[in-house]
């Protein structure tokens, strides 16, 4: 394997580590029952989730490049179907987290004359019955 290819798999081995931290973080976000994710906490999955995205464009470009100058360009291909569905799916999953507490957020600030917490007492006392 040239220097060449060893950095680019280097650079990729790092992209992976980001793919494992991301995963982390949504699996954590995903404990958190609806409604009660901070405002706060909605707007740093929002940016985390669209830097998330944009690291795929800057892994296809690097695997781009791998696969050009590789010489085992199947299992090259492998590497890329199994990292892209990592993404795929991390991104899917945030989305609808998003989208879940986004909702719940939306509804609890339409309501008129009640406190989020009141609200909130509302919204479970309903789902408990």
């Amino acid at each position: 394997m040239s220097e060449d290819t060893k950095l680019l798999v280097r650079q990729r081995g790092a992209i992976k580590t980001r793919i494992t931290l991301f995963e982390k973080y949504i699996e954590t976000t995903r404990l958190i029952p609806q409604g009660k994710l901070t405002k706060q906490s909605l707007e740093e999955l929002k940016l985390k989730a669209s830097r998330f995205q944009g690291l795929l464009s800057e892994f296809d470009n690097l695997q781009n490049a791998i696969e050009n100058i590789c010489d085992n360009l199947e299992e090259q291909i492998i590497e890329r179907d199994v990292i892209e569905s990592s993404f795929i799916r991390l991104i899917s999953l945030s989305q609808s987290l998003i989208e879940l507490h986004q909702l719940e957020d939306d509804k609890l600030s339409s309501t008129s004359g009640q406190t989020k917490h009141e609200c909130l007492d509302k919204c479970c006392s309903v789902q408990l019955k």
